[in-house]
């Protein structure tokens, strides 16, 4: 798999997107643009997500909610061809969300989001994590990565020059959140356990997970630029699978 670029294509999906076995489609949606339809996405919604989005103190918290979690719901009916107001949903012993009643061929997927931008990763029979960060907070890259990371990777982190730090410190964070997700351990495995090295590009490579390196080589990553001043790192179980980047559009309809 090729590293991300600048100049990557994200294309506005097809009604009735067809998940090969060698596929694994990432949607993008830019969520604030969609809450003028917000009251049409929170129709979709269960009622603990209606519930939960209640809870939120802020609107912008709140309606970020819905629409992150009404897209959820679109995008996966639209392979399910079912409404999305239908989707029942499970979760792992650690939080790992997955169809409740899809069946064996029930796509596998995965969700993050970083301030305006959401990513839904799904692919089918095998696991897959995603993780995307804004660039531009002015954080301690160096003091983080010695609390986070491996000592090896806080130390490569602190030789590099400053203006290069903070494209690398993300691109290691997203590389090991994306990995916790995809294991489904989430929060509750440290992170400094996923050991993760960085080409001259930036493109992250899985070394070891809890110092097994055969762990590490049953799955493999691929860096994606979904917008300007992001990055995101996706993880799929297994090596030989292509992505798909495209663009999640309200209008489009989506089985619904």
């Amino acid at each position: 798999m090729e590293g991300g670029t600048q100049n990557e294509r994200w294309t506005p999906a097809p009604d009735r997107p067809v998940l090969r076995a060698d596929e694994v489609h990432v949607w993008r949606a830019n969520v604030d643009e969609i809450t003028p339809a917000l009251g049409e996405m929170e129709r979709v919604l269960s009622a603990e997500e209606q519930r939960r989005a209640r809870r939120f103190r802020f609107a912008r918290h709140r309606q970020r909610f819905i629409v992150q979690h009404a897209v959820l719901r679109r995008v996966l009916a639209r392979y399910l061809d079912v409404s999305p107001a239908a989707l029942n949903f499970s979760f792992g012993s650690h939080g790992k969300p997955a169809l409740a009643d899809g069946g064996k061929d029930a796509p596998s997927f995965n969700v993050s989001h970083s301030a305006g931008i959401t990513l839904y990763a799904v692919t089918q029979h095998r696991e897959v994590g995603i993780d995307v960060e804004w660039c531009l907070r002015k954080v301690d890259y160096v003091g983080i990565a010695r609390r986070f990371f491996s000592a090896r990777e806080a130390e490569a982190l602190s030789v590099l020059p400053g203006e290069q730090r903070g494209a690398a410190f993300f691109a290691l964070w997203t590389c090991k959140e994306a990995t916790l997700k995809a294991i489904g351990r989430g929060l509750f495995f440290p992170m400094n356990q996923v050991e993760v090295s960085l080409d001259d590009r930036n493109r992250p490579t899985l070394e070891s997970i809890a110092g097994d390196e055969s762990a590490a080589r049953r799955w493999s990553c691929e860096e994606l630029v979904p917008a300007e001043d992001y990055v995101a790192t996706l993880v799929v179980e297994g090596n030989r699978w292509k992505v798909g980047r495209w663009r999640y559009v309200f209008d489009q309809g989506c089985g619904d």
